[in-house]
C-alpha cells in the first residue's frame, strides 16, 4: 500500500478494521480506504463518487473470508475505472477455508476450534455457520457441549491456523470419549 501511494494510487483494504493487521497495513498509508466487505466498500464509494475514477489498489487481509474478497474484485471490476488487484489471502488460509465448508456441508454439526478474538477462526465459524445449523465455535476442550450432538451422525472438527495442536488433539479426545460411549 506505500508503494502504491507513492504511484499515485489510493489503497483499498478489504478486511476487518479494527484487526491489528489492517490497522497495521492502514498504518503505510496516509489516503487508503478501509471496508469489511463490497456492501460496506460501496457505501464508501457512494459518498465519494472521485473514487469510482481515481487509481486504485486493492488489498485484502490475510485472513479474509475469499467469497468477501471475490464479490468486492468482481463488483469493483464493473464501477471503478482504473484498479488493481493483488490477491493477500493466506493459500493456506483459503485451503482451510475450502475444506471446512465443505465438511460443513457434509456433517450434522460442527466444532471450530480457536480464539475468539482470532480473525481466521471466527471466519471458519462463519463459514461453517452457513452450511450446517449445528456448529460449536470453542477455545479448548472444556467448553465443548457435547450434548449437542445427540442427533448428529457425523460431527466435523477445524481449527484455526494458530491452535496448538494438543488443544485440536484435546477436543477429539473429548468427542470420540463422549460421543462414541
Amino acid at each position: 500500500v506505500a508503494k502504491a501511494e507513492e504511484q499515485g494510487r489510493t489503497p483499498v483494504i478489504i478486511g476487518d478494521p479494527e484487526h491489528p493487521e489492517i490497522v497495521g497495513i492502514a498504518g503505510w498509508t496516509r489516503h487508503g480506504v478501509v471496508a469489511r466487505n463490497w456492501e460496506e466498500l460501496e457505501k464508501k464509494l457512494q459518498k465519494n463518487p472521485e473514487l469510482y475514477h481515481m487509481p486504485l489498489t486493492f488489498v485484502s487481509q490475510t485472513t479474509a473470508i475469499r467469497t468477501i474478497w471475490e464479490k468486492c474484485m468482481e463488483n469493483a471490476k464493473k464501477v471503478c475505472t482504473n484498479a488493481d488487484f493483488f490477491d493477500t489471502i493466506c493459500g493456506a488460509t483459503f485451503t482451510r477455508q475450502t475444506e471446512a465448508a465443505q465438511m460443513a456441508r457434509n456433517c450434522d454439526a460442527m466444532v471450530v476450534v480457536g480464539g475468539s478474538h482470532s480473525a481466521n477462526s471466527r471466519h471458519l465459524y462463519e463459514i461453517c455457520c452457513s452450511a450446517c445449523a449445528n456448529v460449536q465455535f470453542i477455545e479448548n476442550a472444556a467448553q465443548l457441549d457435547t450434548s449437542a450432538f445427540v442427533h448428529a451422525d457425523t460431527v466435523g472438527l477445524t481449527a484455526g491456523a494458530s491452535v496448538p495442536a494438543w488443544i485440536i488433539k484435546e477436543v477429539k479426545q473429548k468427542m470420540s470419549d463422549e460421543i462414541l460411549t
